[in-house]
């Protein structure tokens, strides 16, 4: 049985998780991306977005277990 700081830390960081993939799906970075890699820059281009928050969404994606 796992300590229970570790249980309220995973069920916090859970929920981040969830949100940061439901931003990429809601922004459909996902349908861009593909083999090839790509900047933040090119793929914000492709959806109109902000070329900052794209590269902060994409690494939150790239860290998220």
């Amino acid at each position: 049985m796992s300590d229970p700081q570790s249980t309220v830390l995973d069920l916090l960081y859970e929920r981040w998780r969830n949100q940061v993939l439901y931003a990429g799906v809601k922004l459909d970075l996902f349908e861009v991306i593909d083999d090839s890699p790509k900047a933040a820059e090119s793929l914000a281009r492709e959806r109109s977005l902000d070329p900052a928050m794209t590269y902060r969404l994409l690494r939150a994606l790239a860290s998220s277990r």
